[in-house]
């Protein structure tokens, strides 16, 4: 029995790029056995070896949030399962490879088969665990990379170079977000952008890139698992930790169009929905019909004020693009 450190560069391949590339070099190494004298059963035992440590390990921790007590729950299933696997192949093996009973074979599971898997795991495990603090950022960096070459993440980036290189004041910025769905699925992963100030910004992206999660959480209608947010200079969250009073002072500037704005419309009558937005923000009343006056004119809905909501929908989509913007834009007079 001898240590073989090639486990811990698998298992680092399965974490930072999944399932399937971890077991690929947890395979290929090892096809070196078959040239040494321990031959093909001993790279059935290495294999074996690898395997049920590393697959365990990166499906458990693979494309999700990675916080430390998940991945120290991963490394102890691997571990188990591996030396668990290790012992019964030696049982089934080792007979065949040496000619030794299996009754023999079992008497050194207790002094020695367990107690060196145990301590080959630990090793492996402390060692991944020291690379992975000091390779994280690297290895976050090639994954965005390989998602990006296929076109199926949101471009996040354009915005933040523009406000760099045109040295313009910062609406918005969102550092190190990362949001997972209910379902374990990750929606955003260490995405970092900011979004200058009065400029329009586009993000693009593919179904499920995760355009409606950056929107909501923008609007301040979600909050990220993980990063910062920060809202014209009032950082909102702050590494997960949501600051609901920040949140409340600068909810008044924030506000989301539904892709389909039948989705927010509330009151009946147009001019009433679009004073449903300033009612609930406390306006004195003798100051919500200029305002709401004012907004008609801005997004051309004179002839739908008074119309049915519904009715209105019904109109071009301009239209009702405006209609649905109208009830957030109304100026707050406390503002």
């Amino acid at each position: 029995m001898k240590y073989d450190p090639s486990g811990v560069f698998a298992l680092l391949a399965g974490v930072a790029f999944g399932p399937a590339a971890g077991a690929i070099v947890s395979v290929l190494p090892y096809l070196l056995h078959l040239t040494t004298e321990s031959g093909i059963y001993g790279t059935i035992m290495a294999i074996l070896a690898t395997l049920s440590y590393v697959l365990p390990v990166s499906l458990i921790v693979y494309n999700r949030s990675e916080k430390i007590k998940q991945l120290v729950l991963a490394l102890i299933v691997g571990s188990v399962i591996s030396v668990v696997a290790c012992i019964l192949g030696n049982l089934v093996v080792t007979p065949i490879y040496t000619g030794i009973s299996v009754e023999a074979v079992s008497g050194l599971i207790v002094p020695a088969l367990l107690p060196f898997n145990v301590v080959k795991v630990a090793i492996n495990s402390i060692i991944f665990v020291v690379i992975m603090r000091s390779a994280t950022s690297l290895f976050e960096s090639i994954k965005k990379t390989v998602s990006n070459l296929g076109n199926n993440s949101p471009d996040l980036y354009t915005s933040e170079s523009i406000a760099q290189t045109q040295d313009l004041p910062v609406a918005a910025t969102l550092l190190d977000v990362t949001f997972v769905h209910e379902k374990g699925v990750v929606a955003l992963d260490h995405v970092s952008f900011s979004i200058p100030a009065g400029k329009r910004t586009c993000i693009v992206g593919a179904n499920g890139s995760g355009k409606s999660t950056v929107a909501s959480i923008l609007s301040g209608l979600s909050a990220p698992d993980e990063g910062t947010v920060t809202f014209l200079g009032t950082t909102v969250v702050n590494d997960g930790q949501v600051d609901f009073e920040a949140y409340q002072a600068i909810r008044p500037q924030l506000g989301l169009v539904f892709q389909n704005p039948e989705d927010q419309i509330i009151c009946s009558v147009v001019a009433d929905d679009i004073a449903f937005g300033l009612e609930n923000l406390q306006v004195p009343s003798d100051q919500i019909t200029p305002l709401v006056e004012e907004q008609i004119t801005l997004g051309t809905l004179t002839e739908f004020a008074s119309e049915k909501s519904t009715d209105a929908l019904g109109r071009p989509a301009a239209a009702r693009g405006h209609l649905g913007r109208a009830g957030h834009e109304a100026p707050d007079p406390h503002s």
